[in-house]
């Protein structure tokens, strides 16, 4: 991926000109350590090229944090940041990287099937994302820092935009919606406020089957090396529908195009009603 330039060796051609060679021809008919130096500085910028194409998708950071949003004491707690993402989580390093790579392709993806509708260019900051290793910890912090607010598989605060999630499987068993999916789900809530502003208000509208319709598209993200596919299996959000779907209610579709929040909430006596609507 580099060379030095200029490198030429004694040896020469018929014309009785000077012909270029590697820079180890070179060092080795000078002196064995200059080729012990000029082989050590190949073997640098090679090893230095692997590196970058390893990581080619975009540099990451890490930082300890002290505390979690609440101000308590997190142990393990670090900050990863990427060029579109802050993720502060207590999983271990691996786990992190992998979450904070999947948010990036999230917003690749996203900006991809919206492309010539919704522009980069109003993305002006980073995204915050809290991933809780612990479900404990993550109903303590949200209890604190966001009375009132209901405890589901992670929400996005409309206030400061900031996404709170979990790992779901230190939850009770049967969850219904991995925590992968959640994310995506929910970071997508993230950008659509971001990117368009309204749909922070947009609970009490009708319509609102667009604003969930999306996110729990996104939530069947599949990320492949350089590929995604959306839409190519069916999420655990839309297994509920399966099971629920034949005994429930059945809705105009007309009448659920026009549901509020708050109606796809509590149309329906059933508890997977809302899950259903979603």
């Amino acid at each position: 991926c580099w060379s030095l330039p200029g490198n030429f060796s004694a040896t020469r051609d018929q014309s009785s000109h000077a012909v270029f060679a590697p820079p180890i021809a070179a060092a080795r008919i000078l002196n064995p350590v200059a080729a012990f130096l000029v082989v050590s500085f190949e073997i640098f910028w090679i090893f230095a090229c692997a590196l970058l194409a390893a990581d080619g998708e975009s540099r990451l950071t890490k930082t300890m944090l002290g505390t979690d949003e609440a101000g308590d004491r997190w142990p393990k707690a670090y900050q990863w940041e990427s060029a579109q993402y802050v993720l502060r989580t207590d999983v271990p390093d691996r786990e992190g990287e992998e979450l904070i790579r999947s948010l990036d392709r999230l917003q690749s993806a996203f900006f991809d099937e919206f492309a010539g509708i919704i522009s980069e260019e109003r993305l002006e900051e980073k995204l915050v994302v809290y991933f809780y290793g612990d479900h404990k910890r993550f109903e303590s912090s949200v209890k604190k820092v966001h009375p009132g607010m209901e405890l589901s598989d992670g929400f996005v605060n409309t206030g400061d935009n900031i996404a709170h999630l979990f790992r779901i499987e230190t939850k009770l068993k049967g969850a219904v919606v991995p925590d992968r999916e959640s994310m995506f789900h929910e970071c997508t809530h993230q950008l659509m406020n971001t990117l368009l502003g309204g749909e922070r208000d947009s609970a009490g509208r009708p319509h609102f089957w667009a604003v969930e319709g999306i996110a729990c598209l996104f939530e069947s993200l599949d990320v492949d090396g350089d590929t995604h596919t959306i839409g190519k299996r069916l999420p655990g959000r839309f297994r509920v529908v399966e099971q629920a779907g034949a005994r429930l209610k059945k809705v105009r579709l007309a009448d659920f195009l026009q549901m509020t929040q708050k109606e796809m909430l509590s149309s329906s006596n059933d508890p997977k009603a809302p899950e259903t609507h979603y």
